[in-house]
Formats: C-alpha cells, sequence, structure tokens
C-alpha cells in the first residue's frame, strides 16, 4: 500500500513540487504466518531544475526464521525484530550531463545499529552513453557476541546504445561482505 500526497506551489517558481508519502509493506510465510512488515513516512521536494531532496522515517519488524551472519561474529538468533531508522537524500539535476546524489541515515538494524551513507555520479553523453559510479558505506553494531561489521560496495553500470532497439549493458561490483 503506497499513498501519496502532493501540493504544487503557485507562487514558487523553484519548487515544482512537495511530496508526502505512506508506504506499508506486509508479507507472509507460506503457511500464512506473519514475516515481515515495514511502514515508511517521507517528505520530499521536488524542484522546477529536477533536483530533488528529501527525508524519510521507517518501522521496520522481521520474523527471522533462521540465524543469520551479518558479521564475523555470532549469527543472530532466529526471533521477531522489530527496528526504525530515518535518513536524508538529495538528487541534483538529472538533465545535466554530470549529476550526482548523496543520502544519509541510520537507526536500529535488528538487534543492533546500522549508519549508512551513499554517493552516486553519473555521466552522460546522449543519446550514446551512460556511466554510473555509485559507492555504499554500512556501519553495523550489534551487542556482543555479534560482532561489528563496516560493509563497503562499489558499483558500476555502464550503458552504450548503439540505435534505438540495440544497446550493450555491464554492471561490475565490489563488495567486501566475505559472503
Amino acid at each position: 500500500n503506497e499513498n501519496t500526497y502532493r501540493i504544487f506551489p503557485k507562487t514558487n517558481k523553484k519548487i515544482n513540487q512537495h511530496n508526502f508519502r505512506l508506504e506499508n509493506f506486509y508479507a507472509v510465510n507460506p503457511n500464512n504466518t506473519f514475516n515481515e512488515s515495514s511502514s515508511e513516512f517521507s517528505y520530499g521536494i521536488d524542484f522546477q531544475s529536477t533536483a530533488s531532496i528529501g527525508v524519510g522515517f521507517s518501522i521496520e519488524q522481521t520474523n527471522l526464521l533462521f540465524p543469520i551472519a551479518f558479521t564475523d561474529g555470532d549469527p543472530l538468533p532466529a526471533a521477531k525484530y522489530k527496528y526504525n531508522g530515518a535518513g536524508i537524500e538529495y538528487e541534483s539535476d538529472k538533465r545535466k550531463k554530470l549529476s550526482y546524489s548523496a543520502s544519509f541515515g541510520g537507526g536500529q538494524f535488528y538487534n543492533g545499529d546500522i549508519i549508512q551513507a551513499e554517493a552516486g555520479i553519473i555521466f552522460r553523453h546522449q543519446p550514446w552513453i551512460t556511466v554510473e559510479l555509485n559507492a555504499e558505506f554500512n556501519k553495523l553494531s550489534f551487542p556482543a557476541p555479534y560482532g561489528n561489521a563496516d560493509l563497503f560496495l562499489l558499483a558500476n553500470r555502464t550503458e552504450i546504445n548503439f540505435s534505438n532497439s540495440i544497446f550493450w549493458t555491464t554492471f561490475i561490483q565490489y563488495n567486501t561482505q566475505a559472503n
């Protein structure tokens, strides 16, 4: 379920719209028992330049069916976890040859804490090539004996268009997580 309320200001020449969004997600297991749910509220501003900025808050609930390890420490036990987080993001003018994005967030993660930072840059030479480079950092901190981890992801996506119907896309990713 996703609901969005948009306000289109008539007097402000720089702001295209204000967005208020409420999104709910609920999943069940094959035997119809609870698996996970997510509720997120966000507010964003879309500018006439196609740049945007937004903030959000989420409440997550997960019924972990099997132990899982995010770190080199002991796996988190199978249990029901409730956690929340908040974040902010910015995207520059997407019409320009060079655009960028950045986001920062944090909060609870299962029985620990998480800090997230992401940044990306996109180069476009229309209509032939698009090169995108993204970096993501996640700092996970769990109580003993579940450990801590710093996870880093670097991803590149390159798209070359030979014509309207023939194109080539390559995706390369480097991730420090062991598995």
